[in-house]
């Protein structure tokens, strides 16, 4: 049993195929076939019930599994922490990112940090928040940013680093009705809306209770797909300010939603009283500082 090993394991265990982790380790199938059942021979049981498309963990499995995740993880802050020692500030952060975050400011943050800390390497994880959470929990990742509403856990310090409004969008003939540079949550009486899944309850809650008519045309967990049914005119659409790009690129029109009801904050995540390499604390620190949040 080795690091590629194990680190080969969990990449299977993630993402439930074989096939499909060969493909996201850039190997072909039958070395890692090959791998995993090495590793069931080390440990002399059986790791994974084999179904036709999708493989499960066994009992032993699931153990295995987590000290995997522990054994890496422990591995990976050994490491950062020697290259920090021996050749300056350096090593590795694992970050994640839901995709409406990742292009507002991230790219600023990483070429400031990597201009401080050259030797410093990272590595993306683009998920929804619930996965972020998760993969924070195992230890897949060291840092998230998210966006509320979400429900954070006991074990988890939530930053809130970045208030960002919402904005309504459509094609120019259906905004024309709106003058102003602003609509407020009363314009959205009775109107066809295209929203976020994640929103859906506390805007309809908000609207009813203003004695405003919810019309939730279409609810979706996807900005694309949002941006695509407002640009074929079939409603009003929600979406992030670091979708703004796109609504122009489609021609859309786009209003601020004049509401505390539909702000959002970005939040920066990680474990509560957990041991974390020294870069990773500097990072921290550079990204509060980055926002002017004193810790």
């Amino acid at each position: 049993m080795n690091e590629n090993q194990l680190r080969h394991f969990i990449t299977v265990v993630e993402e439930g195929n074989i096939s499909k982790a060969a493909k996201k380790l850039f190997m072909s199938q039958p070395p890692l076939t090959r791998q995993m059942k090495e590793l069931e021979q080390e440990f002399n049981t059986t790791l994974f019930t084999r179904g036709a498309k999708q493989i499960t963990l066994t009992e032993e499995g699931q153990i295995v599994y987590q000290m995997a995740k522990n054994v890496i993880g422990l591995y990976d802050n050994a490491v950062n922490d020697v290259l920090s020692s021996t050749s300056g500030v350096g090593g590795l952060i694992k970050i994640g990112a839901i995709s409406s975050i990742t292009p507002l400011f991230l790219p600023g943050i990483i070429k400031g940090f990597n201009e401080i800390y050259p030797n410093v390497k990272f590595r993306f994880h683009e998920e929804n928040t619930a996965i972020l959470l998760e993969n924070l929990q195992n230890d897949m990742i060291n840092l998230a940013f998210v966006r509320t509403p979400f429900i954070c856990p006991e074990n988890i310090e939530k930053i809130e680093i970045k208030s960002c409004p919402m904005y309504l969008v459509a094609t120019p003939e259906l905004m024309e009705k709106y003058p102003l540079d602003y609509v407020t949550l009363q314009s959205l009486d009775k109107i066809p809306l295209i929203i976020y899944e994640r929103w859906s309850k506390i805007l309809r809650k908000a609207m009813l209770e203003n004695e405003i008519t919810p019309n939730f045309f279409t609810i979706s967990d996807s900005a694309f797909s949002i941006l695509g049914m407002a640009n074929a005119g079939l409603g009003y659409g929600m979406c992030m300010e670091s979708m703004i790009p796109l609504v122009n690129k489609l021609g859309l029109s786009y209003k601020r939603i004049n509401s505390d009801v539909v702000t959002n904050t970005v939040c920066l995540l990680y474990k509560k009283h957990e041991y974390h390499t020294r870069i990773i604390n500097i990072f921290i620190d550079y990204v509060l500082d980055y926002f002017k949040i004193k810790k």
